[in-house]
């Protein structure tokens, strides 16, 4: 039985995704053996022209034997394998996609530090350069040094500059070391700060009034408020990009040198109609906000059966309005007409849904205060539903304790609702809050417990914790800064689908 994996894959180009390539991978890649990688067979038969993946700083990204890029296709080819997964020419993009990557990165490298004016001394070079002279004793030997090609003096000397130079930069960047000149700074109780902003952590207890529970009635009352609002209407429509345009066929019509159907065949923009011209919409509330004005509107709906309107402005073009049927008044008797009403009121007066809501919350919410919150709850028929401890963390942060916004349906959202948090963590324990509004539900929180204790363990704890994803922003800082630059062209995608992928 075959135990080989096969990677999953999407043929969509990503930049930024580093699955495998890390700064300590840089590294490895510049201190890998270069030898002679054999470009995959191409699909063009018998094709061996120079492939370009790319470039950097307008610098071509070639795959061809013994290029940067290619050496690091076959360091992640190798990889996979290692992992236990088939290399193939269905998941090669995944591998092109990391290497290419790695080569950017190992490029902006070089010459951020040329930039910088670093030149390693001529004493590391040569302290580099003694390994490659030892004898299986491990000592330097002479001879190995005199029968080594020049040209291979030469080119060690050249990966060893390279590599000093990579060292340099990931060290001043990147190393984690107590030694205050490397790595990513921070002040001296930035780590402290945070761990006592994650020990301040507070639960609750809550309830939910969802909008979904509108009742009919409710609904009816407005709807008998507002009845023309529900009236059904049947029109025809052609419309039109210029006002010109609608009057030069309007004129046609009047004339009866054209078809209500062959100028929206021929004319209509179709913006509001299908090919049968038939107005897409039907209620008066749907119609109103497409008009300019409230007279327009009017001599819209005054359209007699069988007649044109005048020309109007709907939206961003010119319409012309054929009346088919006259209009029919809703029955608010129906559950269908009251359920149009109710999903009206959802989408342009949910204000008035909120309110209502917010009324049966705050009778709630004073009745939990004056005897306790569960027995508010049973008399409300409410579920009381509990929240563990947790910090306030707007937009949860992975430095701090979570919102457990996904822990329950109604609490979607709560971890980048000002409200929601603002309410909760001015609660003393015991406390009943005022009504909260969180998507489609009023909530009444009750806090239940209040944590602000840190322990020194706790506290060194977290000092790792910080330092590890303080390290994290700072390579994905590094990696967008490079990959997303002007100086970064991909064409990877493209290469994979013309020479690899079949």
């Amino acid at each position: 039985m075959d135990n080989k994996k096969t990677i999953n894959t999407k043929k969509t180009q990503k930049s930024g995704t580093k699955l495998f390539y890390t700064i300590g991978s840089i590294v490895i890649l510049v201190l890998a053996a270069l030898a002679f990688v054999l470009i995959p067979a191409l699909t063009t038969t018998g094709s061996r022209d120079e492939i370009i993946v790319g470039s950097w700083n307008k610098k071509p990204i070639k795959y061809v034997a013994n290029s940067d890029f290619t050496r690091n296709v076959e360091y992640y080819s190798n990889y996979y394998k290692q992992q236990g997964y088939e290399v193939n020419d269905q998941n090669f993009y995944t591998i092109l996609d990391h290497a290419f990557t790695a080569t950017v990165l190992n490029r902006a490298i070089i010459d951020e530090v040329d930039k910088a004016g670093y030149i390693p001394s001529q004493n590391t070079i040569n302290r580099e350069l003694l390994p490659y002279f030892y004898d299986t004793e491990g000592n330097y030997s002479a001879k190995i040094f005199r029968d080594t090609p020049d040209s291979k003096k030469i080119e060690y000397k050249k990966n060893i500059i390279e590599n000093l130079k990579y060292r340099t930069y990931v060290m001043d960047h990147f190393a984690q070391t107590k030694v205050p000149y490397y790595g990513l700074k921070s002040a001296k109780n930035e780590s402290v700060a945070l761990a006592k902003m994650n020990a301040y952590k507070k639960g609750f207890d809550y309830v939910a009034f969802s909008t979904d529970d509108y009742p009919l009635s409710q609904a009816r009352n407005f709807a008998n408020e507002n009845p023309d609002l529900f009236t059904e209407y049947s029109f025809s429509v052609i419309s039109f990009d210029t006002e010109a345009q609608a009057k030069s066929v309007r004129k046609q019509l009047e004339q009866n040198e054209i078809t209500f159907f062959d100028a929206v065949e021929n004319f209509s923009t179709k913006n509001y109609s299908g090919d049968d011209g038939i107005f897409t919409y039907t209620y008066q509330y749907q119609i109103k906000p497409l008009l300019a004005s409230e007279e327009e509107l009017k001599s819209v709906l005054a359209t007699e059966v069988d007649s044109l309107s005048p020309i109007v402005k709907t939206s961003n073009t010119y319409s012309i309005f054929k009346a088919n049927k006259n209009p029919k008044q809703a029955d608010f008797t129906t559950d269908a007409s009251l359920d149009i009403v109710l999903n009206y009121l959802k989408q342009y007066e949910m204000g008035r849904v909120q309110d209502y809501f917010i009324s049966l919350a705050n009778d709630f919410s004073l009745n939990a205060s004056l005897g306790n919150f569960a027995g508010a709850a049973e008399k409300f028929n409410r579920e009381v539903k509990s929240l563990e401890p947790f910090a306030l963390n707007y937009g949860n942060s992975e430095l701090l304790y979570a919102v457990p916004s996904s822990s329950d349906g109604l609490l979607y959202g709560a971890e980048r609702n000002e409200s929601f948090l603002k309410t909760a963590f001015s609660l003393e324990e015991g406390e009943v809050s005022a009504p909260i509004i969180l998507g489609s539900n009023v909530l009444v929180l009750q806090c239940t417990e209040e944590q602000n204790e840190l322990s020194e363990s706790e506290l060194e704890n977290y000092t790792y914790i910080y330092a590890y994803y303080a390290g994290q922003y700072n390579e994905n800082s590094f990696y967008n800064y490079f990959l997303s630059s002007d100086k970064t062209v991909n064409n990877v995608f493209a290469t994979y689908l013309k020479y690899f992928y079949q």
